[in-house]
Parts: structure tokens; C-alpha cells; sequence
């Protein structure tokens, strides 16, 4: 929401402000990831936060399928959506209502 506001008002988001979600938005993706593999009795691998983090649009949709088959993949475009919504959002607005 942060981006789309300063967008709106003609500035760009604080780099602090897209490290923070940034890095928090794959930290809490990959803490609930933990939590329902754990629940599923999935086994994740040592360094699937990594794997998240370095190629998450690939590494989410895989998880999901496994789990959940396409189900799952619906899910896991909708939580990718989430996270990259308010950049896409920001931009258009930015390109379209202050440009």
C-alpha cells in the first residue's frame, strides 16, 4: 500500500521501506511454509528459505503442487500476486495518474 501512496503523491518508496517488505514478505512466506509442511509431513529441504527467497515465483508454485496439486497452484499465483501487487499497482499509477 506504501508504493501505491507514494506514487500517488509523486515520489518513489524509501529504500528502507522496500527492503523491509522485500525481505519480509518471503520471511513470513516461508515461516508459514515451514508451519504447513510440518502439518502435511512434507519434508522441505535444509535450505528452502533460500530456495524461496532466490526463485520464489518457481519454488512456491512447486510446493503448492505437491501439496495441494492445482488447487494449490491457484493459491500460490494468488499469494505471488499478493506480494508483488502494491510494485505493479505503484507503477501504473505512477505511469498513468502523475506522469
Amino acid at each position: 500500500m506504501y508504493q501505491i501512496v507514494a506514487a500517488w503523491q509523486g515520489s518513489n518508496p524509501s529504500v528502507e521501506a522496500d527492503f523491509i517488505w522485500g525481505i519480509g514478505f518471503y520471511v513470513l512466506l516461508a515461516l508459514w511454509m515451514r508451519a504447513d509442511a510440518q502439518q502435511r509431513s512434507f519434508p522441505l529441504p535444509l535450505d528452502y528459505g533460500l530456495l524461496l527467497y532466490a526463485f520464489g515465483p518457481i519454488y512456491l508454485p512447486w510446493y503448492m503442487w505437491c501439496t495441494r496439486r492445482w488447487q494449490g497452484v491457484v493459491i500460490a499465483v494468488v499469494i505471488l500476486f499478493a506480494g508483488y501487487a502494491p510494485y505493479l499497482i505503484g507503477d501504473l499509477v505512477w505511469a498513468y495518474l502523475v506522469a
